[in-house]
């Protein structure tokens, strides 16, 4: 969780300056300033993955081994879709503010 939240800090204060070059200079940013941030969010959902495979292996009891991996998939499932609604929530929220929509 660390890691994500790092990550998108990170990923602000590169979008803030890409977006400050892009109005100043009338360029768009360099790719290596969206790469860095994506390399960093795969980073972070691949220790999410094992930390919630290793979790699921460690706390599930053997009665319900057989569930173990459907449980791990499951959560990072409802973790996409409550993703989505907080992304689709703040922009319905932020863009009354955006004067050029």
């Amino acid at each position: 969780m660390v890691i994500s939240i790092l990550n998108m800090v990170i990923a602000a204060l590169v979008e803030k300056r890409r977006l400050e070059i892009a109005r100043n200079c009338g360029l768009i940013g360099h790719v290596s300033h969206v790469v860095s941030p994506y390399a960093e969010l795969y980073g972070a959902y691949a220790f999410t993955q094992m930390g919630l495979r290793e979790s699921f292996y460690d706390q599930v009891t053997t009665e319900f081994r057989s569930l173990r991996p459907s449980l791990s998939y499951g959560a990072v499932g409802v973790g996409n879709f409550l993703s989505s609604f907080f992304i689709y929530l703040i922009d319905k929220t932020t863009s009354r503010f955006c004067t050029n929509r």
